[in-house]
C-alpha cells in the first residue's frame, strides 16, 4: 500500500521502511516504519498535504484510523 504514493510523492524504501518527500512542489520528509500495531513515522518540513493525502488513503483501506503524536 504504502508504495501507492509514488504516483504523488518520491519514493524512497529504506529496509525496514519507507521515505517520502517532494509532494506537489512542497519540500519535506515523512519517513514510515510498518510496526506491529501501525505505522510509526517521523515528519519533517511541509508535510501536512501529503498526510491529508495519506490519512485519507488509510481510512479508505482500513476504515477509522487512530492518531497519536508522542
Amino acid at each position: 500500500m504504502l508504495r501507492g504514493f509514488s504516483e504523488v510523492a518520491k519514493v524512497d524504501e529504506r529496509g525496514g521502511f519507507v521515505v517520502f518527500n517532494q509532494f506537489d512542489g512542497a519540500e519535506f520528509s515523512f519517513d514510515c516504519e510498518l510496526v506491529e500495531d501501525g505505522i510509526v513515522s517521523e515528519r519533517a518540513g511541509e508535510y501536512f498535504a501529503f498526510l491529508g493525502m495519506f490519512l485519507e488513503s488509510l481510512t479508505g483501506a482500513f476504515g477509522p484510523v487512530t492518531v497519536e503524536d508522542v
